[in-house]
């Protein structure tokens, strides 16, 4: 599922990568590389929400991450929380 996700993203089909990591999460939610891809597609189409909620989830899987913490901090910089 994440390669699938992956070819999606390259293809600029965000909307179907988007599924595809839903469906891959739903199997493997610890999987921090899928939070990360998530997050990126998300950013890009844009859906905060989602974005949000995974940059999140990989930030309770690897609270040391500085990328996923900038990002975080950017997004809701840009789209404020509950707007």
């Amino acid at each position: 599922l994440q390669q699938w996700a992956l070819a999606e993203t390259m293809h600029e089909n965000l909307r179907e990568a988007q599924r595809v990591y839903h469906l891959l999460l739903a199997k493997d939610p610890g999987n921090p590389s899928a939070w990360l891809g998530l997050a990126a597609v998300t950013s890009r189409i844009p859906d905060p929400p989602d974005c949000r909620q995974a940059l999140e989830h990989l930030l309770a899987l690897q609270p040391g991450n500085a990328e996923a913490r900038q990002h975080l901090v950017e997004l809701n910089k840009n789209y404020p929380p509950g707007q």
